[in-house]
């Protein structure tokens, strides 16, 4: 038996919050999940350990068939697992992993003639939306897909993260559109796409055109999941991570709040469409009538609409104070808050 990795990964949050929706929190002392994909083989156990804490533990190896050595270890107690000396991970980003893998998302390892030939559909640099979620990157989306010039693909591609690229459903949705339209170019949106904007700018050349949307994190941490209206979507070390990841290559990305979108939306959009060698066009302004990105997961089954502020500010009611006392005791959190402009009031920091 060949392992090639043993990775363990803790859930710090203490809300147990499931980033998919097959994650159930039926309490099981361990929850088991076979998968196999183009990046590893494997098996999971999920369990609860001493402290109530969620603990993924991963084992994979480099068998073509499912060894049935790994079978063995659905047989194991949580503290026998514990016993595996594993390399650390970040819990939502493991899990995502394995949901890609068990999922089926078409996850074939992208050759390399794959960028070229995207570039050949469509020259001009693409445009690749990522943030954290919650933050507005669908919203974005929705707008940019009302521009004549810009081909907005409606569903999430995953193609950027996790790594290795996988662009092979992304080239062939744009190699199933029709000839002749006015589109000159294609934007894709995954929030997860905030990982990847370094290995992205690489495998462009520098001819992408990324936006980093970001949202004040305590409306982040505070939105509800849409297939689960009673549970939290975001924890607080996920809004930090994915905001800071976007952070790291600001020079070379186009920084984007939610909130100016809402509060200034004529001139956001024209920062936007300059800093995309777009010329302003007024369709925009009414996306909601023109876009080609009608409805999405991420409004909770709601039909595109137009913009309205009532989504800003939601922390503020009384059934989220211990949430936002959570995300104010977050390391980072304060820091990222303040830099990206954020007025920290001096109750948010004191307990509820």
């Amino acid at each position: 038996m060949l392992l090639t990795t043993v990775t363990r990964a803790v859930c710090e949050s203490g809300k147990s919050t499931f980033p998919f929706q097959y994650y159930s929190e039926a309490g099981e002392a361990i929850y088991q999940l076979e998968f196999r994909s183009h990046v590893f083989n494997g098996m999971a156990f999920l369990h609860f350990d001493s402290e109530q804490r969620l603990v993924a533990q991963v084992m994979e190896h480099d068998q073509p068939e499912f060894p049935a050595e790994l079978m063995r270890w659905a047989a194991l107690r949580p503290e026998e697992l514990d016993a595996f000396n594993a390399q650390p991970a970040d819990f939502e980003d493991l899990l995502f992993k394995m949901h890609l893998a068990a999922s089926n998302i078409p996850a074939q390892r992208s050759q390399p003639d794959e960028l070229a030939q995207l570039h050949n559909l469509y020259p001009e640099a693409p445009i690749v939306i990522g943030g954290c979620g919650r933050s507005g990157t669908t919203l974005l989306l929705s707008i940019l897909g009302a521009h004549p010039h810009i081909h907005a693909i409606q569903e999430e591609m995953f193609a950027f993260f996790p790594l290795p690229f996988r662009l092979r459903p992304l080239l062939r949705h744009l190699q199933a559109l029709p000839g002749q339209s006015s589109w000159r170019r294609w934007c894709e949106k995954t929030p997860k796409n905030v990982r990847s904007f370094g290995e992205i700018l690489n495998a462009f050349g520098g001819e992408v055109r990324l936006i980093h949307m970001v949202r004040d994190g305590r409306d982040v941490v505070t939105s509800h999941h849409p297939n689960s209206p009673q549970r939290y979507y975001v924890p607080p070390e996920r809004w930090v991570a994915d905001v800071q990841a976007g952070l790291d290559y600001e020079p070379q990305t186009l920084l984007v709040r939610y909130e100016d979108l809402i509060a200034d939306v004529e001139g956001t959009l024209r920062n936007v469409c300059d800093y995309l060698g777009e010329d302003f066009h007024p369709q925009i302004m009414e996306f909601y009538r023109h876009t080609t990105v009608t409805e999405n997961k991420a409004w909770e089954g709601k039909k595109v609409q137009p913009l309205h502020a009532n989504r800003i500010g939601r922390w503020q009611h009384d059934e989220h104070q211990r949430v936002i006392q959570q995300f104010m005791e977050t390391p980072g959190a304060p820091e990222l808050m303040a830099r990206l402009g954020y007025r920290i009031e001096a109750h948010d920091e004191q307990p509820v």
